[in-house]
């Protein structure tokens, strides 16, 4: 090879050594000068797919179902009965407050006669009794610690009908609520064909310091109410009173039991006037507190693990969206109260987390079917007859 061909080759080697650092440079500052918009898009939540103002997309780290909070729970504080209500049998199926006292509305209330007996086959008797306890003498409890006293609820007579204890099928009283002197209940009934529920109405009796005396039925025949769904055992829960009138809650409202639920509007002549849908809610809806001021309200929301194939629970988007305390991670029940409010005619869940109450363990569910607000306070909650009649307190929903 001769000097000419050598340096060319060397001229050659060298451009090529140049192209490929340039090539190299070329192919590094791509990734390089992509990263702080990257970083930018991550930082924003990948903001640069979504316009500003839209909702963000399921499973995108904004959506609640994606990430929910981390959730807290509430004991419930025992407050210890005496007397007859404190008998399972007494089988507590609503709770309202009527002036200066709460009453409780045992499922059968023909099974209290004359003095502290109790008697389980009575469960159509006319006559019976409710149950009162002041307001004050709860809050005397609750301050008065460990060493209070337990909690006697005085009788209060009631009279029921033949025409409302004697419909076909009849299983019992299920709510109650008061309008000054008028009082409303709702009746379930049974038979091989289906699940009915019927309200009724009557009149509270007082004595001169406006305390509950008795409550008396009146002697019609009580209103059949449609159900949106014919499930076992299931019927009209809970009352409302509203200034437009009665509300009726249906106990299931889940996805798969009951595709559109509905509530039903009455007149406080027990007239029939619109149903109004009702938030998609799994488990079971119990009991309601009275409306506050804002027209709000709580409701119990409970679930039996042995309910689950007749409920067939679907996703829970509410524990999905406020997450799940210690306990309901751990164990299969369902125990919390739900903020709700009705306004221009709509019910609604309000943009509130709920308030979960803390499991005892796995095998044990209290089967919470009454409650009512403590003014400046909590709640009070009482049990039917699982695992048997418990009043408890709940603070919190202020």
């Amino acid at each position: 090879m001769n000097r000419s061909s050598t340096r060319i080759l060397l001229l050659l080697v060298v451009v090529l050594g140049l192209a490929y650092v340039f090539y190299r440079q070329r192919a590094g500052q791509g990734p390089a000068a992509d990263a702080p918009a990257a970083e930018a898009t991550a930082a924003a939540g990948g903001a640069s797919d979504t316009l500003a103002g839209d909702p963000p997309t399921a499973g995108s780290p904004a959506d609640p179902a994606a990430s929910p909070p981390p959730a807290t729970e509430v004991a419930v504080q025992s407050l210890p009965l005496a007397g007859p209500m404190s008998d399972r049998l007494a089988e507590v199926s609503s709770l309202t407050r009527f002036g200066p006292d709460f009453v409780f509305l045992p499922q059968y209330p023909g099974r209290f006669g004359e003095g502290d007996t109790v008697e389980e086959d009575e469960e159509r008797r006319s006559e019976g009794r409710l149950f009162a306890l002041a307001v004050d003498d709860v809050e005397g409890h609750l301050d008065g610690g460990d060493d209070a006293a337990p909690l006697t609820p005085r009788p209060i007579p009631f009279h029921a009908p033949d025409a409302v204890t004697g419909v076909k099928g009849f299983e019992g009283f299920e709510a109650i609520v008061f309008l000054e002197d008028q009082v409303f209940l709702t009746v379930e009934a049974q038979d091989d064909e289906a699940t009915r529920g019927y309200v009724a109405s009557g009149r509270a009796e007082v004595d001169a310091e406006g305390r509950l005396t008795g409550v008396r039925l009146d002697d019609a025949l009580p209103v059949p109410v449609p159900l949106p769904a014919n499930l076992d055992n299931m019927s009209l829960e809970s009352l409302l009173v509203t200034p437009a009138g009665l509300l009726t809650f249906f106990e299931a409202n889940g996805e798969r039991v009951n595709p559109q639920p509905q509530d039903q509007r009455l007149g406080f002549d027990l007239s029939l006037k619109e149903q109004v849908p009702f938030p998609r809610v799994e488990y079971r809806i119990t009991d309601v507190t009275e409306l506050d001021g804002q027209g709000c309200f709580w409701a119990i929301n409970y679930m039996f693990p042995g309910d689950s194939e007749s409920l067939q629970p679907a996703d829970d988007a509410i524990a999905a969206r406020w997450g799940r305390g210690p306990t309901h991670a751990a164990f299969p029940q369902v125990e919390r109260l739900l903020p709700l409010c009705y306004a221009e005619g709509r019910l609604s869940l309000a943009d509130q987390a709920p308030i979960q109450l803390q499991l005892v363990d796995a095998e044990t569910s209290r089967n919470w079917e009454g409650i009512e607000r403590l003014e400046g306070r909590g709640f009070l909650v009482v049990t039917d007859k699982f695992p048997g009649t418990e009043l408890g307190f709940v603070e919190g929903g202020r």
